[in-house]
């Protein structure tokens, strides 16, 4: 029987490559690349101190060695010399080398001597998991190859014969290795320019008067100014004065500084000693000439926001450290009422009824500063958004797109500072709720103001009011700025204000305390709003009062209906109120509940009700009697209307609670 040699060639291919991944991975556990970086190509790089950026800097495939992971530091010295080298120049004794990282993982933008003895192995070296550049698929190592300042960086070839470099290998523990930069406050520029080895008890000034072995002795210039000269030349940085040659070396004119993690700026002083000011190999230090001093805020415009100086390194450090690019999602403060993702808008298995239909949200990308003020915030949005200038704005961070701040518990980042805006920041926002990331999704929602100290004095409060029909459905809703020592009669009086001819003057109404759908108290029209549960809560939308027909007739009993997911258990959706009589039917009990809420026959006939009261009772056939008692309650069943939201509730598989007010 002939075989398909089309099959036989695909299969051979298949199993080719199989055999390469598994030696290409048991070849990475045994060996490690080693991606060398030069000074020349640190002179020019911008900005601040980046692992990415060295990363590219060793893109060059004739940069990279590959050794044994159980080969020594020596022989990789050996490695790099010969493949640098030409013609035993630079010799072996002139070059030193460092490992970005070291050895621990605070260290891991930084790079520190590789020295070793006689047996000291490369796996030593090996980055960690926790550091920035590890890579289990490409385990590498990026060194960097430093030669005494005698050798051109360019070339490696030595200006003059007659230099005798210096000897930095081995590397003497007296000496120190620092990243250089310079901060260009005419073009915003921090660029960097080489690496500078110097001995600890000399002083950092020594890099801008001694001359740098490059030209002639009377045309030398110190190591800074060489190595801004290119950049003046190329238009990187602003000309310093007229003609690099010609800078003053005046101390007073300098600034120096160290750039320390997570983009600080902590002063130097150019006359100390590199002991002295406790810098150490590795460490990045940044020069530029001395600007006047000026006002931290250089316009504080209400409508973009404050902007701030950005004159020395550490303002500028101090702006790219703060800076947060902030998505800004505006809700209506109108949207309907959402738990657990189903809102009261009369829909069931994907009938749609909806008598409330919102804004659409509208959505803003906005560059915010986390030293601005509460206040910058809030006049920033308002313009933004186009929301009148005395509006408070509430923020939510990073909520569930699909619910909105009126489907969470969760409080408002900023509605305990509402008093305080112009005078906590945003920073201090941040901090005190961990909010670590540089990028923010931010959802907000514009309410009236409360008069002055309203909070702080506890006089007044934000009341959301929701008026629902009697077929359990949002209608409307309200958010008044009402006295908190005002009764529930004149909520109730305010709703028939605003509804109008809407809602009939006979009609009675009752006030429901809607606590995020885990329980629903009928509130004493002659209770405080101080004595309510709305006392602890700060996020009114969510933790709202709910005004609806309080229906009953005489002689029945108001009975608590609660909705849960018939798979999982779990409650969602709006409980209701139903009268219904003390002895009835199933059948008589479905039939109210299809009425009340007007669902499709084919629809209630799938819901199944179950009876809570001292024990769990299905109540499955519609001929079935049922007794109802002031602590019964009902529980229907059927399927989630958003499975997506139904694995994502936390309230338990518990049914709603109803209570009634107490006589």
């Amino acid at each position: 029987e002939e075989i398909n040699p089309q099959l036989v060639e695909k299969c051979r291919v298949a199993a080719k490559k199989q055999e390469e991944r598994q030696r290409e991975r048991l070849e990475n556990q045994t060996t490690i690349k080693i991606r060398v970086v030069l000074e020349r190509q640190l002179h020019g790089m911008l900005g601040f101190r980046d692992v990415s950026m060295i990363q590219q800097l060793t893109e060059d495939d004739e940069e990279v060695l590959k050794l044994q992971r159980t080969q020594t530091v020596l022989e990789l010295r050996e490695k790099i010399h010969s493949m640098l080298s030409k013609d035993g120049r630079p010799k072996l004794s002139d070059m030193a080398l460092f490992v970005l990282g070291g050895q621990y993982s605070h260290q891991s933008t930084q790079f520190k001597p590789l020295v070793g003895h006689v047996g000291t192995k490369l796996s030593r070296y090996t980055p960690q998991y926790s550091m920035p550049h590890f890579d289990p698929n490409d385990p590498h190592l990026n060194v960097l190859a430093l030669f005494a300042r005698a050798y051109d960086p360019k070339t490696l070839q030595l200006f003059s014969e007659a230099q005798r470099p210096s000897c930095l290998d081995p590397w003497d523990e007296k000496m120190t290795m620092l990243v250089v930069k310079y901060f260009c406050p005419g073009k915003q520029v921090l660029v960097t320019l080489g690496a500078y080895y110097i001995i600890k008890s000399q002083e950092l000034s020594r890099m801008l008067i001694a001359p740098y072995p490059s030209g002639s002795a009377p045309d030398a210039l110190p190591w800074v100014q060489t190595k801004l000269k290119p950049l003046v030349a190329d238009g990187v940085i602003a000309p310093l004065t007229e003609g690099c040659s010609s800078i003053p070396v005046k101390f007073d004119e300098w600034m120096l500084f160290d750039e320390g993690e997570e983009k600080q700026a902590v002063p130097k002083k150019i006359r100390s000693s590199v002991a002295a000011e406790s810098l150490e190999t590795g460490d990045t230090i940044v020069l530029q000439r001395a600007e006047r001093e000026e006002p931290q805020i250089e316009d504080n415009d209400p409508v973009k926001g404050p902007r701030y100086a950005q004159r020395t390194f550490a303002q500028f450090a101090a702006r790219a450290s703060s800076a947060l690019d902030v998505r800004v999602l505006l809700h209506d403060s109108s949207e309907p009422h959402s738990l657990d993702g189903v809102a009261a808008d009369g829909s069931y298995e994907g009938q749609s009824t909806s008598s409330l239909q919102s804004a659409d949200r509208v959505e803003r990308d906005i560059k915010m500063d986390s030293r601005w003020t509460l206040g910058n915030v809030n006049s920033v949005l308002a313009h933004e958004f186009g929301l009148p200038s005395d509006r408070e704005i509430w923020l939510w961070y990073q909520l569930q797109n699909d619910i909105g701040p009126s489907g969470t518990p969760a409080d408002p980042i900023n509605v305990g500072y509402m008093d305080t805006q112009n005078e906590v920041t945003l920073g201090e926002v941040k901090k005190s709720f961990r909010l670590d990331k540089a990028a923010w999704t931010v959802h907000a929602v514009a309410v009236p103001p409360l008069p002055p100290r309203a909070s702080i004095d506890n006089t007044f409060r934000h009341v959301c009011i929701r008026y629902f029909d009697s077929a359990v459905t949002e209608v409307a809703n309200f958010i008044l700025v009402v006295p908190w020592a005002a009764l529930v009669s004149y909520l109730v009086e305010e709703v028939r204000k605003r509804m109008g001819d809407k809602i009939p003057s006979t009609l009675p109404l009752r006030v429901v305390e809607m606590s995020g759908g885990r329980q629903a108290n009928v509130l004493d029209p002659t209770q405080s709003l101080s004595e309510t549960g709305l006392a602890r809560m700060a996020n009114a939308l969510h933790y709202c009062l709910r005004v609806e027909p309080a229906e009953q007739v005489e002689g029945e009993v108001l009975v608590p209906f609660s909705r849960a997911d018939r798979l999982t258990g779990s409650v969602f959706g709006h409980p209701f109120l139903l009268s219904c009589p003390s002895k009835t039917t199933v059948g008589d009990v479905r039939k109210r509940v299809q009425e009340k809420l007007k669902v499709p026959d084919p629809v209630i006939q799938r819901w199944r009700l179950v009876k809570h009261d001292s024990s769990k009772t299905p109540l499955l056939k519609d001929d079935e009697q049922v007794e109802f008692s002031s602590d019964s309650r009902v529980c229907l069943e059927y399927p989630h209307p958003c499975p997506s939201r139904s694995s994502m509730v936390s309230r338990g598989a518990k049914p709603l609670v109803i209570s009634k007010p107490k006589k």
